[in-house]
């Protein structure tokens, strides 16, 4: 089985890399990728915000009016949750 280069370590082909050349290729992209990750990171955490922030508050306000008086139980809030539509 013939062996794969490994140009970012600098292992002629037929060697193995060792164990510090593969943690220092792996360091040197980590620096050189790192605001690309944490962009799509941010970005991401944002995105789940911006969306689930107005749902959760739309879930609030519909448990409110199934309420006559505005206020609920924990029992209310578990038949509401468990119910398959969350409707009954």
């Amino acid at each position: 089985m013939p062996v794969a280069e490994f140009p970012e370590t600098n292992v002629p082909a037929g060697r193995r890399p060792s164990l510090h050349s593969i943690g220092l290729a792996s360091l040197r992209d980590f620096l050189r990728t790192w605001p690309q990750l944490f962009l799509t990171d941010w970005l991401a955490r944002s995105l789940t915000f911006v969306i689930l922030a107005p749902l959760v508050g739309l879930l609030l306000e519909l448990f409110l009016l199934r309420s006559p008086t505005g206020v609920l139980t924990d029992e209310e809030i578990l038949r509401f949750l468990l119910h398959p539509l969350g409707t009954a």
